[in-house]
């Protein structure tokens, strides 16, 4: 009797010490569930830095985008690709006159910029645009400005900045007036995009004579600043009549 109980006491310590070293022992299964492997681990790095590098190209694309006319694309109308690379001309041009310190000479620099632009976006609904009101509107522009434009050419080869530029005597075109111009000139409809982005522009023309009419002393380019005044506004009112009856608000 005590040589079977001695028995069964050495088979059960030799199970439970069996049962112990199946118990530390990896499954099957579990190798399978969590495989980590160089190859692995390298793939997750590598989508890692790819998610980041275009988090940053997407922060440096918005970075660069501020203060900084648009760029056409492709997928543009012709005519809006046209305005568009108009607008660039513009406005690197005018960024020159906006550091002159002369509110006279910064005037007639920045004014003969911004007539050029005008220009160049009545020859562009020449092109495209198929309204007679708008039409007539564009060459009646285009003759206007260039004289206005060999007038301060004119004025400036007698007259030079002589003074030192401690500040900006003519503010550059206000920012608001340039994103409504740009956001104009997107319409698909050559005419409206137009009107839509002169009525911003002939805005900025007047804003810039006020600016004129209350910093400037030239008696000449005083005049000039009150003869674009009256002549652009009723142009405003007469593309705004067009857009209503249009009706493009």
């Amino acid at each position: 009797m005590n040589v079977l109980s001695t028995k069964f006491k050495a088979l059960a310590l030799f199970s439970s010490i069996a049962l112990l070293t199946a118990c530390n022992q990896p499954t099957k299964t579990e190798k399978s569930t969590n495989p980590v492997t160089a190859s692995s681990a390298s793939s997750v790095v590598a989508s890692t830095k790819t998610n980041e590098t275009a988090r940053a190209g997407h922060d440096m694309s918005k970075m660069n985008g501020m203060g900084t006319a648009s760029s056409p694309t492709a997928s543009q109308p012709a005519h809006v690709a046209e305005y568009m690379q108009s607008m660039n001309t513009m406005h690197e041009q005018m960024m020159s006159a906006s550091h002159i310190a002369n509110p006279d000479v910064a005037f007639a620099t920045g004014m003969i910029a911004h007539h050029q632009g005008a220009i160049d976006m009545a020859k562009i609904q020449l092109k495209y645009g198929k309204d007679s009101e708008m039409r007539a509107l564009a060459e009646n522009i285009i003759k206007a400005q260039q004289i206005e434009i060999t007038q301060m050419q004119t004025w400036l080869s007698k007259h030079k900045d002589d003074k030192a530029p401690t500040n900006t005597a003519m503010p550059e075109m206000d920012m608001k007036s340039h994103d409504a111009m740009m956001q104009g000139i997107m319409d698909s409809d050559p005419d409206v995009a137009f009107a839509k982005g002169m009525i911003p522009h002939h805005q900025g023309a007047i804003d810039m004579a006020n600016t004129e009419l209350k910093m400037g002393k030239d008696k000449e380019m005083l005049q000039l600043a009150k003869q674009i005044k009256s002549a652009q506004d009723p142009e405003i009112k007469q593309m705004q009549a067009w857009l209503d009856s249009k009706k493009t608000k």
